[in-house]
């Protein structure tokens, strides 16, 4: 037996009415568990359409109500941070986190209405606010899935695209041996929804994978930088560290099986038209293909640097490194992050294996580090192969890319050394980045003839002209080391 009752909140702008349908049926009735919509929901993946429809739906009839929901929903405070979790939920593509979740949020939200409708009249106005700040978020969870992520499948694996920053990952590579490989680093921060990850640039947010930079490096020519590396003059080009494509959505230009293409155009006065990249797993390959075209506006030349961030076992040295023939390295010029970087800076050396430090020597060939500290290396006149062992996993990663397209590969050692938000010491990852670029030290120093590592006869900075579209091609992938 059904009782209604229509509730008039005439303060909300315009008229909603709320329409609570409660079913005699004991304390342990589920809220969810007769409600059409949510079966196909349960049946849907992505989730989505279900949750819009249902949305829509609690605002007409609220099925089963939990009456213990009902009692303990006053704090609307609470609400709004349930309902935000929700939000992560989403962006995290968690199916079954993200729905159990949901249902959590939309009773909360279902009972809070009644209550504070039925109760509290005098909320109306900060109610009303809610309801309005509710909207614009679920309406962000709508796009987080129609217009943030895509996902490609191959015979060999799955991977990820995020629109924000173009970044590829995860990726779940299916080795020779059935076993499923996903060997990317994702920040550990990139479901956190507090204010201060909503302040955080659009390459911080959700950080991972591997992603293209242009130009790569920091807007600004970093304070203290020895005599030899400062540049002539300013070269203000971006104002973005590793450039606007790292910082906002690209978009989807074509998607079809196994393969997708996107692009970004850049803002009018910026040297740089537009770039467009083009992933696809290779049939019959636990390998992911990847090109990249750049389109420049005018005149202009800029460092560019291609961006894959390994994951690292939790046991130290168990993964090794192989960066095949090279010619030199050369440590940062600066300490890192200061108290916290050991390697000593501007120093030269012939192998990864020995790399000057404060105390002596360090290897790195073996990761992660024993130690907590971050590291920047180049590495010049490389081969155009690098390989990543993961000894305690049983597989290889490999990059392979054009060495006369990117001369140098930087080594971005992040091993627990910031301990700054949102880092917090807990970030342990190996970035083996394809560069045509003087460190990340920017625009100006990257164009500067003058910088060390280009006057040693390594290019670090490509040349971009109106009309002339450059693309280069490259590959990562994944095989077992499994022995039997």
């Amino acid at each position: 037996m059904e009782n209604a009752h229509e509730i008039k909140l005439a303060d909300l702008g315009n008229e909603l009415t709320l329409r609570r349908t409660i079913f005699e049926i004991g304390e342990t009735g589920s809220f969810f568990n007769s409600n059409q919509n949510f079966r196909r929901r349960d049946r849907d993946r992505s989730g989505l359409k279900g949750s819009r429809e249902n949305l829509r739906s609690t605002r007409s009839r609220l099925d089963r109500a939990l009456r213990a929901e009902f009692h303990a929903c006053h704090d609307f405070p609470a609400l709004v941070d349930r309902h935000a979790e929700i939000v992560t939920n989403v962006r995290k593509r968690d199916a079954e986190a993200g729905k159990e979740k949901f249902r959590a949020c939309l009773r909360r939200i279902a009972a809070g209405l009644f209550e504070t409708a039925a109760g509290a009249p005098h909320f109306f106005d900060n109610f009303s606010h809610w309801m309005r700040g509710f909207r614009a978020t679920f309406t962000e969870i709508r796009s987080m899935r129609l217009m943030t992520d895509r996902i490609i499948k191959w015979d060999k694996g799955e991977a990820e695209i995020q629109l924000l920053g173009g970044m590829l990952a995860p990726v779940r590579f299916i080795l020779e041996d059935r076993r499923i490989v996903q060997p990317f680093a994702v920040a550990p921060w990139a479901d956190d929804s507090s204010p201060r990850h909503a302040e955080l640039p659009g390459l911080m947010k959700r950080l991972r994978g591997e992603w293209p930079c242009v130009p790569f490096g920091a807007p600004n020519t970093p304070e203290g930088i020895p005599e030899g590396w400062r540049p002539d003059e300013a070269n203000p080009v971006d104002s973005e560290y590793h450039g606007y494509c790292s910082n906002y959505e690209w978009r989807v230009e074509d998607e079809c099986e196994g393969a997708i293409a996107i692009s970004i155009s850049y803002p009018q006065d910026h040297p740089v038209r537009r770039l467009a990249r083009r992933i696809e797993g290779l049939p019959g390959e636990a390998t992911i293909k990847i090109s990249l075209t750049i389109e420049a506006r005018r005149a202009v030349a800029l460092p560019i640097a291609l961006h894959p961030v390994f994951r690292l076992p939790e046991n130290p040295e168990r993964a090794r490194l192989d960066l095949g023939k090279y010619d030199v390295g050369r440590v940062f010029p600066l300490p890192v992050e200061p108290g916290k970087s050991r390697l000593v800076p501007d120093a030269e050396f012939e192998t990864i294996r020995q790399v000057p430090a404060r105390d002596g020597f360090a290897r790195l060939d073996r990761f992660p580090l024993g130690f907590d500290t971050e590291e920047i290396v180049q590495v010049c006149g490389v081969s155009g192969h690098a390989t990543l062992t993961n000894e305690d996993e049983d597989y290889r990663a490999h990059l392979r890319f054009c060495p006369k397209f990117f001369p140098s590969v930087l080594l971005w050692i992040s091993n627990r050394g910031r301990a700054f938000y949102p880092w917090n010491g807990r970030f342990v990852a190996l970035g083996i980045e394809p560069v045509r670029a003087a460190f990340d030290l920017g625009p100006a120093v990257g164009s500067y003839a003058g910088n060390p590592i280009a006057k040693s006869g390594y290019p670090t900075a490509l040349t971009l002209l109106p009309g002339e579209p450059v693309t280069t091609s490259y590959e990562i992938g994944v095989e077992s080391t499994a022995i039997g």
